[in-house]
């Protein structure tokens, strides 16, 4: 498994997750994915790439290994919170499909987790509140070397 740092790994997220579409109950996709929390938010549906929570660094045989823990934000945009509820469901599903072709953030890890969506609410942005969930996506990282065997 070859060796990455987190803003690979980010950009990986990023260009995944870019595009993901849905039919039911409105058709639309993905307009952007911010790489992190941008100041004013635009181009709804959005997913915003929150953070990254890293673990306890295992290390064996000059290898690095350590499991990282990304939050995702999917923000959608209705007037109708039934249907915004119904359209990030749909998201949800559409981004859990897109991670099962590609199990490995192209090549970049060994084991992919998620997303696990936590409850659905709202995000306040610019003054205005829109529907969001949040995703919990897991993944085992060899990091960049940093000692000799």
């Amino acid at each position: 498994m070859p060796s990455i740092n987190w803003l690979t790994a980010r950009a990986e997220i990023a260009t995944i997750l870019t595009g993901v579409a849905i039919t039911s109950p409105i058709s639309a996709s993905i307009q952007r994915v911010f790489q992190t929390p941008p100041k004013q938010l635009s181009d709804f549906p959005c997913v915003v790439i929150v953070g990254v929570q890293k673990g306890e660094p295992q290390r064996t045989a000059a290898i690095r290994e350590r499991e990282y823990t990304a939050r995702l934000r999917l923000i959608v945009r209705d007037a109708d919170l039934d249907r915004a509820a119904d359209i990030l469901d749909a998201f949800q599903e559409a981004i859990i499909d897109r991670f099962d072709i590609n199990v490995t953030l192209n090549g970049k890890v060994s084991l992919v987790h998620g997303p696990l969506w936590q409850e659905a609410g709202t995000f306040e942005a610019g003054g205005q509140e829109h529907p969001a969930a949040d995703g919990l996506v897991r993944f085992l990282m060899t990091d960049d070397p940093v000692f000799a065997p």
